[in-house]
């Protein structure tokens, strides 16, 4: 067995939350300037704590210097991407700001918020579904992202009054995906064991829709753990094929045309898949994420397994996240905190890194959504959602 390679332990950065409003205050003039604070960490090592000043620069009275102090500095790059660094840790990284931030008006209520427990975006950024931890699922439109038009744009959060809604499942949504197609349609997966098809409705002149399922999908006999859409694959079927995975050991796979099951395959040792990915190139090949930490992949043609990669091999635990990379790789993350990049052609594990030692404490890693949208995407668990740059 090829050896594993050694995790790689992430120095890690953060500063003060509102920070973009410092900046935009000190640029428009509000205020002179002012301290924003700025921590870095790594594991083993002692944190530091440092200070940011603000103020206009003498000569270019367009530009907010920002002045590191205490083993900490911070550089923008541009409107939403900042760069936090520290030598002494060897901290050099990335800080992304939300581009847009959309709330729900009730759902976002600071007292209680609700958890938002997966979500899906259709491809030309239209239209959000996000689903809650109570079994309701909402449909937003949104906004084309505009230029804020300041160099620093304080923080902002949209109004996103659903379009359409419905508790759709009796407990927890795990996973939306909004299908493509004329007329959109949703794919729902809960803890319920069901599976919804639910139409979008045409909306009316003000109120919100209601959400009905179209059809519901059972033959799973627990939990469903995960689901992705495998779109028109030749030999299977003429439309759009789901795949879900479950607490019971299965993969099905669903016909949406017919609103029928058309395939039941057994994971290895009916481990519990935690995530399904599939690549662009290879369709037909889709790959799960078992919850003992190992990795298995089906050819939905032959309706059979096609390769087994041990937990031993990934080094990653147990695994919670995945996705595929460039249809050359896949990327893994643990519930223990690791993640990893694994190379199924050359049956090779690339790299592995986490931001604490393993016998540390970790910080598990979930998946709530895996297809990116014009490359932003994210999603927060305080009932709003927000949109990250990740081009640049």
């Amino acid at each position: 067995m090829a050896t594993l390679p050694p995790v790689t332990v992430l120095p890690q950065a953060t500063v003060q939350d509102t920070f973009p409003d410092v900046l935009n205050e000190v640029y428009n003039g509000t205020i002179i300037g002012e301290d924003i604070w700025l921590s870095c960490y790594k594991s083993e090592e002692p944190s530091v704590h440092g200070k940011v000043g603000t103020g206009l620069h003498a000569v270019d009275r367009d530009t907010v210097e920002l002045r590191g102090r205490d083993g900490v500095q911070l550089e923008r790059a541009k409107d939403f991407t900042y760069r936090a660094s520290c030598e002494a840790l060897g901290v050099d990284t990335q800080v992304l700001l939300p581009v847009q931030t959309y709330a729900d008006p009730v759902r976002s209520e600071t007292k209680l918020p609700h958890q938002i427990s997966a979500f899906d975006v259709t491809a030309d950024a239209s239209l959000l579904a996000c689903a809650f931890a109570d079994g309701t699922l909402t449909v937003q439109h949104l906004p084309a992202l505009a230029s804020s038009g300041s160099p620093y744009p304080p923080r902002q959060q949209h109004r996103a009054d659903p379009v359409a809604s419905g508790r759709l499942h009796l407990s927890t949504i795990v996973a939306v995906q909004l299908l493509p197609g004329p007329s959109p349609i949703l794919a729902s997966a809960g803890a319920d064991f069901r599976l919804h098809i639910t139409p979008l409705p045409v909306q009316g002149p003000s109120a919100t829709s209601v959400l009905q399922p179209s059809a519901t999908l059972t033959g799973h006999t627990r939990a469903l753990t995960c689901l992705t859409a495998l779109g028109n694959l030749e030999g299977i079927s003429g439309g759009v094929t789901l795949a879900s995975g479950a607490k019971d050991g299965t993969l099905r796979l669903w016909d949406v045309a017919t609103g029928s099951q058309s395939a039941v395959l057994g994971m290895h040792g009916l481990k519990t898949p935690a995530a399904l990915a599939s690549s662009l190139t290879q369709p037909h090949t889709i790959w799960t994420a078992l919850s003992d930490g190992s990795l298995q992949a089906f050819d939905v043609r032959a309706r059979a397994s096609v390769q087994i990669v041990e937990a031993n091999a990934l080094g990653c635990g147990p695994l919670a996240a995945l996705d595929a990379y460039n249809d050359s790789a896949l990327l893994l993350g643990g519930g223990r905190g690791v993640a990893g990049v694994y190379e199924p052609r050359a049956d090779h594990m690339r790299a592995r890194a986490a931001r604490l030692l393993a016998e540390k404490m970790a910080f598990p890693i979930s998946q709530r959504s895996t297809r990116t949208c014009q490359g932003w995407r994210r999603s927060l668990f305080s009932g709003t959602s927000r949109a990250y740059d990740l081009r640049g």
